[in-house]
């Protein structure tokens, strides 16, 4: 009987330990919920859910959301804060170090407030709003 018991409480931890600590590989826009999911005229509205490895991406190297064509990061300066941008080319990061985003094709710099760094003919990055409940990251901007 013990050893029942404690084979049980095994099988038990393991399965929450492997559900609750698995990294999320493929982070989209939420279900289709009321507010989510809008692009167009409406303008961009989703959610993501903070939880994984989603956080630690968005610390490195920035999250691509590649239907939306948005860069997010956390940089250092607001441990509460997040920024989203416009991604100008699929190849774009954000390095926390530097505090930088990166268009690794063009090598094109930008501060973390969307100012071009080594090409000042460039235009600024264009600006999302970002809003935290919780665990839940709203990324949206108005037409």
């Amino acid at each position: 009987m013990k050893k029942q018991i404690t084979y049980t409480l095994f099988c038990l931890l393991s399965i929450f330990t492997f559900h609750s600590c698995t990294p999320i590989s493929n982070i989209g826009p939420a279900p289709n919920a009321t507010g989510n999911n809008v692009a167009g005229t409406v303008g961009v509205d989703f959610t993501l859910v903070l939880r994984g490895s989603v956080v630690a991406t968005l610390n490195q190297t920035g999250y691509i959301h590649t239907y939306f064509n948005i860069i997010l990061a956390k940089p250092l300066a607001d441990g509460n804060s997040y920024i989203a941008y416009d991604m100008p080319s699929v190849l774009f990061e954000f390095d926390r170090e530097k505090q930088e985003f990166i268009d690794k094709l063009n090598n094109n710099r930008y501060t973390v407030s969307g100012k071009p760094i080594n090409d000042p003919s460039l235009p600024d990055l264009e600006w999302y709003s970002t809003s935290l409940d919780g665990i839940n990251l709203r990324i949206f901007k108005e037409n």
